[in-house]
Formats: C-alpha cells, sequence, structure tokens
C-alpha cells in the first residue's frame, strides 16, 4: 500500500492500492463510521413522463460512510458499503446506500473519525513494509499439496494426487 498523505490533525489518509494483501490490510483499516471517499459508477435514473427508468452507469466520485465490508475473492476485490455522504447533486444519491469496489490500483481517501490511532499506524506500518510470501508443501499419504503463505493466509495452489512406490520384498501370508 502506498501512502500519498497522512494529516493526523484531521484524521485523513490518502492511499493507493498496489498489491492485493493491501486489501486485506484496507479491511482492517476500515471502522464503521469512517468515510471512504474515491471512484465508483453509479446508476443513474431517467425521469419521463411515464415514470422512472434505468439509465446508464456512469463513473462518479463518491464519499460513503462505511458500514460493513467483504472481500471477493473471485474479483479479487474489497467491498465497501455505506450510506453516501458526498456526490454529484445530478444523481441524487445523498443518504442511500452504495458500494464501492476497491481493487488494484485504485487512489483513495480516508477519513478516521476518531483520529489515527496507534493502531490504524501499525497496520500502515505493516501494510507499506516488504510483505514476505512464503511456498509450503505438503506431502500426505495420498497426495501433493503446494501452496503460498501470506499475511492473508494459505493459498492452495495445486493438489497431485501420489501413491507411493513400495520397494522391497513383498510377503504373503499363507
Amino acid at each position: 500500500m502506498r501512502i500519498l498523505n497522512i494529516d493526523e490533525e484531521k484524521g485523513e489518509l490518502e492511499i493507493v492500492v498496489e498489491v492485493l494483501e493491501d486489501l486485506y490490510f484496507l479491511h482492517l483499516l476500515l471502522r464503521k463510521g469512517d468515510l471512504l471517499y474515491g471512484w465508483t459508477t453509479r446508476q443513474v435514473k431517467v425521469y419521463r413522463g411515464n415514470g422512472e427508468e434505468r439509465g446508464d452507469r456512469v463513473p462518479v466520485y463518491m464519499g460513503i460512510e462505511v458500514e460493513r465490508t467483504s472481500y471477493a475473492k473471485f474479483s479479487g476485490k474489497l467491498r465497501v458499503t455505506g450510506k453516501v455522504v458526498e456526490a454529484p447533486e445530478s444523481l441524487h444519491a445523498k443518504g442511500s446506500y452504495h458500494t464501492i469496489q476497491v481493487g488494484l490500483g485504485d487512489k483513495l481517501k480516508i477519513v478516521k473519525r476518531s483520529g489515527i490511532d496507534r493502531f490504524t499506524r501499525n497496520i500502515l506500518e505493516r501494510s507499506t513494509s516488504n510483505i514476505v510470501r512464503v511456498l509450503l508443501i505438503a506431502i500426505g499419504d495420498e497426495e501433493i499439496a503446494t501452496g503460498i503463505l501470506s499475511p492473508v493466509g494459505i493459498e492452495i495452489k495445486s493438489t497431485i494426487p501420489y501413491i507411493p512406490r513400495r520397494e522391497g520384498k513383498e510377503t504373503s501370508i499363507e
């Protein structure tokens, strides 16, 4: 995670997500009530004479008050859901709910209402240090598994069936 700016007095952080592990650290960093600002897409509603219709999704810079986060492993994104606190007036989105999907390369602004405490500084320090990944190989009775251990956890890369060859003289009971 690359830190662009820290304002301790206002509790503001500006960061860029660089690797997948940064999403894990961001999940630890965000608390309920924090404000998150970033680029997202929002569906525009079109009002016509016969009612309301769905329009196209447009890119928009938006701010939400964080209520929950979840990691979508299949897409490699962190989903942050909350009430919209800042959006263009043309969207009429303030007070409604929105989910910002955070991925690699995204630039975000976080406002910690409670301020930047020791826990936050610790997470920032860990997220900006070199991330160590370890290759694991496990050999069992019937298979071999390989995986990678990182701060996020263990990710299994492959499993291979394995039947050991038995050498030596076999005996039978008669």
